[in-house]
């Protein structure tokens, strides 16, 4: 049963016990991405909460996947199946054990035969299919933004979210992430700007709604990035677009290098800063 508007909770639960009582010779498996439906559980349903991937499962679903999606023969799996786990732990090992990011990282190695050992191309592979992934909801919904300005929008995000002040601002609720996508695409349009931005503003947040993304509602209406790798990544890229030139980036964040801060962004930023240029690379 998939619901295309977003019930309340209390609505939701009583629509799944009623059909669990419709149906009583029935067996159902609900699934959601909230924790905190642990805490009001359904009467007389058990609930499982899945683990982290163990290196079992990781070396299991590789074999799957290359054999069902990429079409490899149980020869070409097996002979595959040692390097892809020693690059995985190597230089993805945060990223394997979470089940959307490990089928990033299967799909990057068995298009390429190899997992990058630089995480700025790594996180830039991984966000190409993300949005990929989005862009193929247009087929879905021909009126959701689209990918290229999403880039934009979710790096500017991931500024905003990185050094959110919480007593202030309060979480990242599905207002403030509205709030912040409306502001982004004010700038963007250029006629009936405030109507299109707001459509374009709530069909964003509507289509992260139960979705594992970039970003994923962690709980009722509170989003977040799938990964806090992807915000400092995204941050990062927010710091190389808004700083120009290494010296005047080095002049920004010299106070946070000093006090400890920000330090994956700051290396992602640099290294995004010198990507292909040796003479940048060197100063």
């Amino acid at each position: 049963m998939k619901l295309l508007v977003r019930p309340s909770d209390e609505t939701l639960l009583q629509t799944m016990q009623q059909l669990a009582n419709r149906f009583l010779q029935g067996r159902f498996i609900f699934t959601c991405r909230r924790t905190d439906f642990l805490a009001t559980p359904i009467s007389g349903v058990q609930i499982f909460v899945l683990q982290k991937f163990t290196l079992d499962e990781i070396k299991l679903y590789f074999r799957s996947a290359s054999k069902h999606v990429f079409r490899c023969s149980d020869e070409e799996v097996c002979a595959r199946e040692p390097e892809f786990i020693k690059q995985a732990l190597e230089h993805a090992s945060e990223f394997v054990r979470n089940p959307l990011l490990l089928a990033l990282i299967v799909w990057i190695y068995n298009v390429g035969q190899r997992i990058p050992d630089n995480r700025v191309v790594l996180y830039e592979e991984c966000s190409e299919l993300l949005f990929r992934r989005w862009d193929s909801l247009k087929e879905i919904d021909p009126e959701i933004p689209d990918a290229h300005w999403l880039f934009q929008l979710v790096t500017e995000i991931a500024h905003r979210m990185y050094l959110i002040n919480r007593a202030e601002e309060g979480d990242t609720n599905s207002e403030w992430l509205t709030a912040r996508a409306l502001e982004f695409f004010r700038i963007v349009y250029d006629n009936d700007v405030e109507n299109r931005a707001r459509k374009a503003a709530e069909r964003f947040v509507g289509h992260l709604t139960g979705r594992s993304w970039v970003l994923q509602e962690r709980s009722a209406g509170i989003f977040e990035f799938t990964h806090r790798t992807f915000m400092e990544f995204y941050f990062a890229r927010w710091l190389h677009d808004y700083y120009d030139g290494i010296q005047v980036l080095f002049t920004q964040v010299a106070p946070h290098i000093r006090a400890g801060e920000w330090e994956v962004p700051i290396h992602l930023a640099f290294q995004l800063k010198v990507a292909g240029k040796l003479r940048s690379a060197e100063a």
